[in-house]
């Protein structure tokens, strides 16, 4: 860090996250050249359980060691606080990533990325995800791969829609998902009719604006899309999915502004129905979950 500076000279540290314990080295050296740590959080919201017990752990054992902080929302704010950090070390400017759909952002050129667009099979974006994500508080360590079941049915749905040229499928990896997993994926679906898998490092906003719907689970993904007035498919079903709802931003609750499919023949009726245009009153209830 000393030798960055010497060559870069900085007058703020900004961070997506102070949590990564090897960052707190670093903040404190710079706060000793009289340097400030900014941490600009991008989560746009925190489920009920971690309000309650993550923010305790927090506060307990790594409390925030920066100056400011901004976050995305009023919950995330009062996480940080439960968590020990002063409310005036907190500021609410919103979440970034939304203001391309305010702003009137483009959507991807979808050729570009190797996807082969027709006219007569809407576009159906698939936001993958790590099969461990959250694993150990979400399973509570009970489980390796929480997710797997919910992503293979959900996989095998989409594929067969796509083979059936219903959609234009388009898999968008998470950019944190494991690199064997990722691998596997292009490996097994390099065939797959009217599929494609597109780089994790593809923007996916403007893949949201391309889409004529979206299908995802547990990411702030799906807020975009609801933002954006896409049709969006939650995907919410398999026995741990159940067992750890509590755990989990709760998308599940909002089946009045979203389709919540409950299995995967669920799933698939849903997405046989195509209709993607996003009335009046499910926008305004949008609206209402996604204010706070």
């Amino acid at each position: 860090t000393t030798a960055f500076y010497i060559t870069f000279p900085f007058d703020a540290l900004v961070l997506p996250s102070d949590t990564f314990f090897y960052l707190r080295d670093v903040i404190e050296l710079v706060r000793a050249w009289g340097i400030p740590t900014i941490v600009v959080q991008k989560e746009s919201g925190v489920s009920a359980k971690s309000l309650a017990d993550h923010a305790t752990d927090l506060k307990r054992w790594f409390p925030f060691s920066g100056d400011l902080m901004t976050v995305c929302s009023q919950k995330s704010k009062d996480f940080w606080v439960a968590a020990g950090t002063r409310p005036d070390q907190v500021e609410i400017p919103g979440q970034p990533r939304f203001d391309v759909y305010h702003n009137g952002g483009e959507g991807a050129n979808l050729a570009a990325l190797g996807v082969r667009v027709c006219a007569e099979r809407p576009v159906l974006l698939f936001l993958s995800y790590d099969l461990d994500a959250y694993a150990e508080e979400r399973a509570r360590g009970e489980s390796h791969r929480p997710w797997q079941q919910l992503h293979d049915d959900t996989e095998r749905v989409l594929l067969s829609l796509a083979a059936e040229g219903s959609y234009t499928l388009a898999i968008k990896p998470h950019p944190q998902q494991a690199a064997t997993h990722l691998a596997a994926l292009r490996e097994r679906l390099a065939f797959a009719p009217n599929t494609f898998v597109l780089p994790p490092e593809a923007d996916t906003r403007s893949l949201i604006l391309s889409a004529d719907v979206v299908v995802g689970f547990q990411t702030t993904a799906i807020a975009e899309a609801m933002v954006a007035g896409k049709r969006v498919v939650y995907t919410c079903w398999t026995a741990h999915v159940d067992k750890v709802r509590a755990l989990l931003l709760p998308f599940h609750e909002m089946a009045d502004a979203i389709d919540v499919a409950t299995s995967p023949e669920d799933l698939r009726t849903r997405l046989m129905l195509r209709q993607f245009a996003v009335s009046p009153m499910v926008r305004a209830k949008r609206l209402q979950y996604g204010e706070p």
